[in-house]
């Protein structure tokens, strides 16, 4: 099983000021046919598995699940602890499949990635003869 997460962040700023904020993503999963090299001309059956999103912070908004592909199995203690089960079966072939959809609060703030630069400098000595 393959995971795939495409989340688009939106700013809007008045005056430099942060104004509106708003972040929305897709989670799509793939399950692969075969392993690489190896053939198979027959459709396989799905293989149901679970997922379960974690969202102890409250940062999510709303959920909402591709119920072609996706059971929604959480118990109603589950989504008072924001913990959300699904069991999901998409068709094993080399594609991804959306199958939960996420909005997230707009109290969300953009905070800067800062990246480590390493630089490495190797000084070869110039040779005389």
């Amino acid at each position: 099983v393959a995971l795939a997460l495409n989340e688009d962040l939106t700013c809007e700023y008045k005056k430099s000021k942060l104004s509106t904020l708003s972040v929305e993503g897709t989670l799509q999963v793939r399950v692969k046919i075969t392993q690489q090299g190896e053939y198979s001309p027959q459709p396989q059956a799905p293989i149901p598995f679970f997922l379960v999103f974690q969202d102890h912070f409250s940062h999510i908004k709303s959920l909402q699940e591709n119920k072609k592909f996706v059971e929604h199995l959480t118990p109603e203690e589950g989504v008072e602890e924001r913990e959300f089960i699904y069991c999901v079966s998409v068709p094993r072939e080399e594609e991804f499949y959306p199958i939960v959809r996420y909005k997230c609060s707009s109290a969300l703030r953009p905070v800067p990635i800062v990246s480590p630069l390493y630089i490495t400098v190797s000084l070869f000595p110039f040779l005389a003869y």
